[in-house]
């Protein structure tokens, strides 16, 4: 059965949380399975409708059919639209575009081996990694569909996230003004990124942390929040330099916060290299995708 696929702990949290039983999910899958917006085509096909694909866009919606059926769609649909999607939709470019990716954009996103206490696994950003000032929107474009991917992957591998979540942690450690201008000058490609992962992603984003965030921090938030939903604003808090704060979130009250420095990026109080932390991430998720042909 599909909750056989999380452990016994993720199934107590999706029944209290996600009202997540044996019976809400037999139903709530027969009815997902033949709603419109699962059963239509999204570019030119129809998508796999198994129940492994499924239920991750239940528990992102609570069990809410109708929820998860526009999920589903939004998924698809913005999807297609990423730039350069249309690379991995096709067997002869599908891996040469992969590395490609991993190459030019492998440097802004890690993911701990380690989940929190609460079993939400951690996604660290470098935001002054994800696009370069001086490029065009397109070329900064596929920044956005390598965090998809990303989240994607976690999906498909760690099943007990679709339940716990994930904890973000945005450092903001040599994000400069002209970043802040060229975002300035982009808000369509900045909608995407944040729409893409926002909308788009079967995904529960617990709790973000904003670290080492630069004098201009106002004026950048301020160009993003008119495209963040209330419930994800509640959920972003700035830390500065305060890199407790951080360990606090992932540690709870266990008081291992030395436990968290031995593992976590030393741009954060932590004492690992950045480059260790996602070459590593590079590679778990170049070494799942590969075993394909295409998306």
């Amino acid at each position: 059965m599909m909750g056989a696929e999380i452990s016994e702990k993720s199934k107590r949290k999706a029944k209290e949380e996600l009202g997540e039983t044996d019976e809400s999910r037999e139903r709530c899958l027969s009815e997902l399975k033949v709603h419109s917006n699962v059963t239509a085509p999204y570019g030119g096909s129809v998508q796999p409708s198994e129940d492994k694909d499924l239920i991750k866009f239940l528990r992102a919606r609570k069990f809410d059919v109708q929820k998860a059926a526009d999920l589903f769609r939004s998924y698809h649909t913005k999807r297609l639209v990423l730039h350069d999607f249309s690379q991995l939709q096709s067997s002869s470019t599908y891996k040469d575009y992969l590395k490609t990716l991993a190459h030019n954009w492998g440097n802004y996103i890690a993911v701990l081996d380690r989940p929190d206490t609460q079993g939400r696994r951690i996604v660290i950003c470098r935001e002054s990694s994800s696009f370069q000032s001086s490029a065009c929107a397109d070329a900064n474009r596929p920044s956005t569909l390598w965090f998809f991917l990303i989240l994607d992957w976690l999906l498909e591998t760690c099943k007990d996230m679709q339940v716990n979540g994930i904890v973000v942690i945005t450092d903001m450690k040599d994000f400069s003004l002209s970043q802040f201008q060229w975002l300035l000058t982009h808000p369509g490609a900045l909608k995407e990124r944040i729409t893409s992962i926002q909308d788009g992603v079967p995904m529960r984003i617990k709790c973000i942390r904003i670290a080492n965030e630069p004098m201009i921090f106002s004026m950048v938030y301020a160009l993003v929040s008119p495209f963040l939903k209330q419930k994800l604003r509640q959920r972003i808090k700035t830390v500065s330099t305060r890199y407790e704060e951080i360990y606090k979130v992932l540690d709870g009250s266990n008081n291992e916060n030395n436990d968290w420095k031995n593992i976590m990026p030393k741009s954060v109080g932590g004492k690992v290299s950045w480059s260790e932390l996602t070459e590593s991430t590079v590679q778990n998720v170049l070494d799942y995708y590969l075993q394909f042909d295409s998306i």
